[in-house]
């Protein structure tokens, strides 16, 4: 056999062995997911298609929407009810939506909940939240999102009994009233969040994720139970 021939074959057999010892592993790491969300600019380039860049990032957010940091595979998780989560990819990427397409109202509302309520995302659904207050003031639905936020989350209840009483004035259930009457008073916290819980379940009973907001539907029960005793 010619030395050429045996230098080809030598260099094909190194060649495998070096893509099977080190191939795998470069391999796995262009697998792993990487979580890139738009700046909030980006809505001055957009060229005039906005609505159409706002639907493809949406169709992109809900796939992942409880998904927190960008470094990560997956959230991190506090062991008890909530992610441990400030302004992730989920808050970037609702954010970008909702400059893109301001009068998109789905973003705000369920990127709201999915933030505040499963991964504990408090500064990212505050500005969520506020800024679909802004955009939507005649909407009591908004008002009761926010509302809620600020009362469970952020332990504000004079903020939270405003924007509870907004959402009655606007149209809301007569039972808000009530709440926010109660919440004037630094009281009635759990009531509000069961019946937020309540309101989401019911709204998308189909959801994948109502497991974790029946979950919390639970703990806050047996919180009242409690408090009742």
């Amino acid at each position: 056999m010619k030395k050429s021939n045996i230098y080809t074959i030598a260099l094909g057999v190194i060649a495998v062995a070096g893509i099977y010892f080190f191939g795998f592993e470069k391999a796995a790491v262009y697998r792993k997911p990487y979580y890139f969300a738009p700046p909030e600019v980006i809505k001055y380039f957009a060229f005039g298609y906005n609505d159409i860049y706002a639907d493809l990032l949406w169709v992109r957010y809900i796939q992942n929407a409880d998904f927190c940091r960008y470094e990560q595979g997956i959230p991190v998780y506090d062991g008890k009810t909530k992610y441990k989560c400030h302004k992730g990819w989920a808050y970037h990427m609702s954010n970008a939506i909702t400059e893109l397409a301001p009068r998109f109202k789905r973003p705000y509302t369920l990127s709201g909940v999915i933030m505040g309520v499963i991964m504990g995302d408090k500064e990212g659904t505050r500005i969520i939240l506020d800024k679909a207050v802004e955009r939507f003031p005649e909407d009591w639905d908004v008002s009761f999102h926010a509302g809620h936020h600020y009362l469970m989350e952020l332990n504000e209840p004079r903020k939270a009994a405003d924007l509870l009483l907004n959402a009655a004035k606007k149209g809301g259930p007569l039972w808000l009233y009530s709440l926010s009457a109660k919440l004037y008073s630094e009281s009635g916290r759990l009531d509000v969040a069961e019946k937020m819980i309540m309101k989401l379940i019911e709204d998308d009973p189909d959801s994948s994720f109502v497991r974790g907001f029946k979950r919390r539907l639970r703990e806050i029960r047996e919180l009242k139970a409690k408090a009742s005793n």
